[in-house]
């Protein structure tokens, strides 16, 4: 079947002026695919590139990411946050190892069933990987075709997104497929983008619905506007004689599953009973400037207090869900960003005031 004037405008374009040189599209394979693509999500390039590269350089391989605990996959992802990703990261690898035999599937029935893996991720794993047929519809290939045809309504809905793929599925070709898929995929970020879009570059803007009618910032529809909302909590930096921080692994269900956290509570009138509760005892505390962590559908508001202890009862330095954290601690943990920062901030804190009382 011969190529179209939309997918050979397409092609024509990204042998000019496509992205070749990214990590992920140097030896290419079905793993450094789906490592990328998962990380992509909702992550900008820029972003993505050095976690990436770390990524690689400590899981080579599927059997690699399978064999590493958890605690260490969590804390290369540490900060690029949706960590529900790593999780199924980690979750998918040794299916593939004791399902697959090791062998990343090709087929989309196997591609949709692994942990993570979306239509769309499977798309871009048979297209990228293994230069097969899949349609993708990701964020900019939504853009792209939201513009190019006109299509109304938000893409979230599910009547929009049915239009969407109808139309991806229309026009990725048959042949050139890695081409084709990557192309599109470039003119989303680097020509047709969300502000600023430099249509007269663009391969297909003569044939544009939104750029003839001079409609092109009112496509894609926007999100209905729902409003954002705040949730509070206090964060409490319990340290020890020697400076060491205590940490809890967070065992429940939701965005900062299975990372360490510092012990929180939503009324000050608590932070005693949950360090009596660790065999802890309060000897003086610091309540520091409240500080906001947004995440796309909350703010969390959260105060961190600054709590030196008398251990009362040792609870193991290292049990399965605590550990004390020193500056200089080689455990690999996964913690997420504002706890990262506290570290930080608290680290430097704990200096100088040792400094000052020496």
């Amino acid at each position: 079947m011969s190529l179209t004037r939309f997918q050979k405008s397409i092609l024509n374009w990204y042998h000019k002026n496509g992205r070749k040189n990214l990590p992920w599209q140097q030896n290419i394979s079905a793993y450094s695919v789906w490592i990328s693509e998962i990380m992509l999500q909702q992550t900008q390039v820029v972003t993505v590139i050095p976690y990436y590269e770390r990524f690689m350089s400590s899981f080579p391989t599927v059997r690699d990411l399978a064999e590493a605990t958890q605690d260490v996959v969590m804390e290369h992802w540490a900060g690029l946050g949706y960590y529900s990703r790593a999780r199924n990261l980690h979750q998918t690898a040794k299916m593939i190892i004791s399902e697959f035999q090791g062998i990343f599937p090709s087929e989309m029935d196997d591609l949709v069933k692994l942990p993570g893996i979306g239509r769309t991720t499977a798309g871009a794993i048979k297209s990228l990987a293994f230069n097969q047929r899949g349609p993708i519809l990701d964020g900019n290939v939504k853009r792209v075709l939201s513009r190019y045809h006109k299509i109304e309504g938000w893409s979230g809905s599910s009547k929009t997104n049915q239009t969407l793929w109808f139309y991806a599925d229309k026009h990725t070709p048959n042949t050139h497929v890695r081409e084709y898929t990557q192309a599109i995929m470039d003119i989303g970020a680097t020509v047709c983008k969300k502000n600023n879009p430099c249509c007269t570059s663009c391969p297909i803007h003569e044939k544009c619905k939104a750029f003839m009618e001079n409609e092109v910032l009112s496509y894609p529809a926007k999100r209905p506007h729902k409003k954002i909302q705040e949730r509070s909590c206090y964060f409490l930096i319990i340290k020890d004689k020697n400076s060491n921080i205590f940490l809890e692994k967070n065992r429940h269900k939701g965005i900062w599953q299975d990372l360490w956290l510092f012990p929180k509570c939503n009324d000050l009138e608590d932070m005693e009973q949950i360090c009596a509760s660790r065999g802890l005892k309060i000897k003086t505390f610091e309540i520091l400037e409240r500080q906001t962590h947004t995440f796309s559908h909350f703010k969390l508001l959260y105060t961190p207090i600054i709590i030196e202890v008398s251990v009362k009862e040792q609870l193991g330095n290292n049990s399965q869900d605590s550990v004390w954290y020193t500056s200089n601690n080689k455990l690999k943990l996964g913690v997420p960003a504002p706890v990262k920062l506290l570290l930080n901030t608290a680290g430097k804190m704990l200096i100088f005031n040792e400094v000052q009382n020496g």
